[in-house]
């Protein structure tokens, strides 16, 4: 009878731990396509910024400045740095690190995006 008593007992034991490993594994894969979809998230957020500062920076300074015959190299440099930084900005602390973990280098893909975008207006 003692020998069936130990007998269950380890049985419930093994089974207890093959749903807490079995639990972590799918807790763990909760949290890393929750992190892919927080990802995902940030990545459309940004590229919605992107198209948005570029946009209104094109249509309020850009096109002013060409009409004035203002506009040069160094003046459209200096409106992509304040685009760059607005959209910085608007990201947040909390965006930039996320992004920042999944591009690798988020300041690249914020100037790429943002030639990108001029170039699509063009």
């Amino acid at each position: 009878m003692d020998n069936l008593k130990i007998f269950v007992i380890g049985l419930f034991a093994v089974v207890a731990v093959y749903f807490i490993i079995r639990g972590l594994k799918i807790s763990k894969e909760f949290e890393k396509n929750l992190k892919n979809e927080e990802v995902k998230y940030a990545m459309d957020r940004l590229n919605e910024i992107l198209r948005k500062a570029v946009g209104a920076a094109n249509q309020v300074i850009v096109n002013n400045a060409k009409e004035d015959g203002t506009f040069t190299a160094s003046y459209g440099k200096k409106v992509k740095e304040e685009v760059f930084e607005s959209v910085l900005k608007i990201l947040g602390d909390e965006g930039k690190q996320l992004l920042n973990e999944a591009l690798g280098d988020l300041d690249e893909y914020i100037s790429n995006g943002i030639e990108d975008e001029v170039d699509r207006r063009k």
